[in-house]
């Protein structure tokens, strides 16, 4: 076998059977079997990122065997983690954006559009008040904005976060 890919499978490996052990070891730590290592200064720091007694500590699980592990497993399974669901916010605030400028669009419209009075033969002629129009307009324009501007950040927030 080529040597690149017997180092890409070990390297596949080992980050498999290291995920697997930190799985182990936040288990272990839910289940309160862990020992606890204060801070020399009690500051918080990454090295000692919790808090127990009023003082900062690092908190490392018992060491345990597989067999012992599988018996914990079997008294205490191990929980998946709760997700927030996935909502796509930033296309629901597009989506937003664009009924707030529809609705404000075709308000606008209908605000401005009177009627103003009526022909010898009974005909309706109309007027548009451009002022009415205008605030409609103007309103849904900025917060039709205000709203496409959130999703347009959300959106480069998750494609950033991806990166």
């Amino acid at each position: 076998m080529n040597s690149k890919v017997q180092n890409f499978i070990e390297k596949i490996q080992q980050e498999e059977l290291d995920r697997e052990k930190s799985c182990q070891y936040a288990h272990l730590i839910e289940l309160g079997l862990y020992d606890v290592e204060y801070g020399p200064d009690n500051c918080f720091s990454e090295e000692f990122p919790d808090m127990e007694d009023g003082r900062y500590c690092k908190k490392k699980p018992i060491e345990v065997t597989q067999e012992e592990y599988e018996s914990i497993c079997q008294v205490a399974p191990v929980t998946p983690p709760k997700n927030w669901p996935v909502w796509p916010v930033d296309k629901i605030l597009f989506v937003l954006s664009m009924i707030m400028y529809s609705v404000g669009f075709i308000g606008g419209i209908a605000s401005g559009t009177r009627v103003s009075g009526y022909n010898q033969s009974g005909e309706v002629y109309h007027t548009f008040l451009w002022t009415h129009a205008l605030t409609y307009w103007l309103v849904a324009s900025f917060f039709g904005s205000i709203l496409l501007g959130f999703s347009e950040h959300l959106r480069l927030l998750k494609k950033i976060s991806k990166d």
